[in-house]
């Protein structure tokens, strides 16, 4: 089966046509000018962001919902580390699928 080729994705994709065109035409004064307000307008949303209580209370309830898992990976982290752990002092590598009898 032949491996799919991997589709290109366009770092521009969410960039407007209508800032892509002031962008080209603009001199290079506008240019910076634009790159400036685009900042400016991040650093607001990013304000708006930290302010937003419904946001908060979204990523809290995430945050409890996902301890359990959290957890549970964590432990299991952990148990294969130290199987591996004690693989590696007998000198087998870790990994390998027991025979069969």
């Amino acid at each position: 089966m032949a491996r799919r080729a991997k589709k290109f994705k366009d770092p521009f994709e969410g960039c407007p046509e209508e800032f892509k065109e002031k962008v080209n035409k603009g001199s290079d004064a506008d240019v910076n000018l634009l790159i400036a307000d685009t900042a400016k307008n991040q650093a607001a949303l990013m304000e708006r962001k930290k302010e937003d209580g419904q946001l908060k209370e979204c990523r809290e309830a995430l945050k409890t919902a996902n301890s359990q898992y959290k957890d549970g990976t964590k432990q299991n982290n952990a148990q294969i580390a130290y199987a591996r752990s004690v693989l590696s002092a007998r000198g087998k590598p870790a990994g390998e699928a027991p025979e069969a009898a």
